[in-house]
């Protein structure tokens, strides 16, 4: 026998913490949780697309929290995001190592980021793969590290395929 319970939905998405300057745009980004059948997976998909956000918009260590509050209301749950995002990093200095035959001027040239650019680590995966899909590494290896103060020092490493030629 099965009983169905109440039906829970999402009514509002509610952000607490500290001030975000760019609040209005990410409540936007989670506005699609909201009026619709609420699944307890859902907390964890919101923290990821709000996650997703603030590195984006150049916070490395951002924090989010995201938890089911009840309403007055039977059946209606609110999430509650909680930011800590930290400071807005940059990107600081980019080193290349493994290119044998590949100037690192058309290294970096088609990776496409530059020293000074705000950080965003949807940019960066782009950049990886960019150089990947190039066919002239067999890997492409980025990694982002704190440099001190509000830079990330970009170091990236790659193997070398063996050149072909078409005819």
């Amino acid at each position: 026998v099965i009983e169905e319970g109440i039906l829970y939905r999402v009514g509002r998405i509610r952000q607490k913490g500290p001030g975000f300057e760019e609040s209005k745009e990410l409540l936007r980004t989670l506005a699609a949780f909201e009026n619709r059948p609420f699944v307890p997976s859902d907390e964890l998909l919101c923290q990821s697309r709000a996650l997703d956000f603030l590195r984006a918009h150049g916070f490395f260590f951002a924090a989010v929290v995201v938890e089911t509050v009840r309403t007055d209301v039977p059946g209606i749950v609110d999430l509650v995001v909680t930011l800590s995002p930290g400071r807005r990093m940059r990107i600081g200095n980019l080193a290349t190592s493994g290119a044998q035959r590949t100037a690192e001027c058309s290294l970096l040239g088609r990776f496409g980021i530059r020293r000074g650019a705000v950080y965003n680590a949807a940019a960066l995966d782009a950049a990886e793969r960019r150089l990947w899909f190039t066919g002239a590494f067999s890997s492409v290896d980025v990694k982002v590290q704190p440099a001190g103060g509000d830079k990330l020092d970009v170091d990236i490493h790659v193997e070398e395929r063996d050149s072909k030629s078409f005819a």
